[in-house]
């Protein structure tokens, strides 16, 4: 069989694994390049049907080969392969040293990799994504790890400036689009020369617009927007969208009752220890009164752990249940001094 361009019906599934999984060839480093697959039988099995297979994967630029063995297509699903190894570099001078030697699978994604650029690098392409992209547009995570790489498409010979391909993708499911420009200078007003999405990853939404130049107005179409009005970082402070709602909600609702019951119980127990000081009679009653301080201390507490926001409020009503408590001890002492 000679090397070509499969359908996923056609081969099991092994070109879609390799446009997950190898994010640029391991020989001449071109990012996400077209796979070519070839599949022989290595060793045939004389006393079972089960057989050893070798799924070969060529890079169609640099015509570099890898080869990895297994018993089968259903062994791309857990990646329980027999070997893999480096077998032929083309026209690729990347990892020669690597041909012909056993590596693990591990290893292989290792020599094919996509960059998650953090910080001063791209730090304007990354906002942009974060701030434009509230969802893939290939999986429909919302808010999702957007990773990036870059490398020039095209340079020109009669000036400094040059075409970059700015690819993002998706952490979950590893689909990629490609926003093509002039420079990072370019994301400020949006000048893009194109826009594509150029790999679905595990992604299922939208495979027909792959490889189909479309407009910056489309993709953002495609990324919902699902909290109006909102940059990224306020949409997942949103009670709306946040995934810990409903146990900041309770933390509100009890914070809320410590602070009242806390209240309460505090003027309470001033009251009975003014009256205390007054008839001395009333010292053990204000104190026994005053032990439901504990009530907003014991709430409070709750609060402040299901809340961040509102743990100030939780704290207040644990410190108004502390002061009940203490005037009802003031109380009790009074009673005693009383009787001595």
């Amino acid at each position: 069989m000679p090397f070509k361009r499969r359908k996923e019906f056609e081969d099991g599934g092994i070109t879609k694994y390799a446009d997950q999984n190898f994010h640029s060839c391991p020989l001449c480093g071109t990012k996400f390049p077209n796979w070519l697959t070839d599949v022989d039988t290595v060793k045939r099995s004389l006393t079972s049907s089960e057989c050893i297979y070798g799924y070969k994967f060529q890079c169609e630029k640099c015509r570099g080969v890898f080869e990895i063995q297994a018993n089968g297509d259903y062994c791309f699903q857990n990646e329980s392969f027999i070997s893999v190894k480096l077998i032929n570099s083309g026209r690729g001078s990347k990892n020669t040293n690597k041909i012909g030697i056993p590596i693990t699978i591990e290893e292989l994604k290792s020599l094919t990799p996509f960059k998650g650029r953090k910080g001063l690098t791209d730090g304007i392409v990354t906002r942009y994504a974060d701030q434009n992209f509230h969802s893939c547009p290939l999986c429909g995570t919302q808010f999702p790890n957007w990773l990036t790489d870059v490398d020039t498409v095209k340079r020109s010979l009669t000036s400094s400036e040059c075409i970059y391909g700015y690819k993002f993708q998706c952490e979950k499911c590893r689909g990629v689009f490609e926003i093509q420009a002039n420079g990072d200078y370019c994301f400020a007003n949006e000048s893009f020369i194109s826009v594509k999405l150029i790999n679905s990853g595990r992604g299922s939404k939208n495979t027909n617009k792959i490889g189909i130049p479309i407009t910056i107005e489309e993709l953002k179409s495609l990324t919902v927007k699902t909290t109006p009005s909102k940059s990224i970082l306020a949409a997942f402070d949103d009670e709306q969208s946040h995934p810990y709602t409903k146990k900041s909600t309770a933390g509100k609702v009890l914070s809320l009752i410590s602070l009242i019951t806390g209240i309460v119980i505090m003027a309470v127990s001033l009251l009975l220890l003014i009256t205390s000081l007054v008839y001395y009679e009333f010292g053990t009653f204000a104190f026994s009164f005053s032990l439901y301080g504990i009530i907003p201390i014991i709430i409070g507490i709750i609060g402040a752990c299901k809340s961040k926001c509102e743990k100030n409020i939780a704290i207040t009503g644990i410190i108004l249940g502390v002061l009940a408590i203490l005037f009802g001890f003031l109380a009790l002492v009074s009673f005693i001094s009383y009787i001595l």
